[in-house]
């Protein structure tokens, strides 16, 4: 499994509460993650900060994280490091891949 993150899919769309909303979590939990740097918001095009379609992907995974395994944030903040580190390294295993 890669996590290629496609242009569109970084893009910031969304303002604090969606995004919070489709991640399942409120806005106070979205803030703490991105005080904690687990999160961080892009500046769209009006100006004002949003988060992308891969900051909703994390913010599940780290709810996650945090429900199923009752992770607390500096181990939530553990995991999602050595994932970064295994995808990192797989990309650099894997064959070249078609552009």
């Amino acid at each position: 499994y890669y996590a290629i993150v496609r242009h569109r899919d970084s893009e910031p769309l969304y303002m604090e509460h969606i995004a919070a909303q489709l991640a399942g979590v409120s806005p106070a939990f979205l803030r703490r993650c991105v005080r904690q740097g687990l999160i961080q918001p892009k500046v769209m095009r009006g100006g004002g900060l949003g988060y992308s379609v891969a900051d909703i992907r994390r913010l599940a995974r780290i709810r996650r994280l945090r429900q199923d395994l009752d992770l607390d944030m500096a181990a939530v903040e553990v995991v999602l490091r050595l994932r970064r580190q295994v995808v990192d390294l797989q990309m650099q295993l894997s064959p070249e891949r078609p552009r």
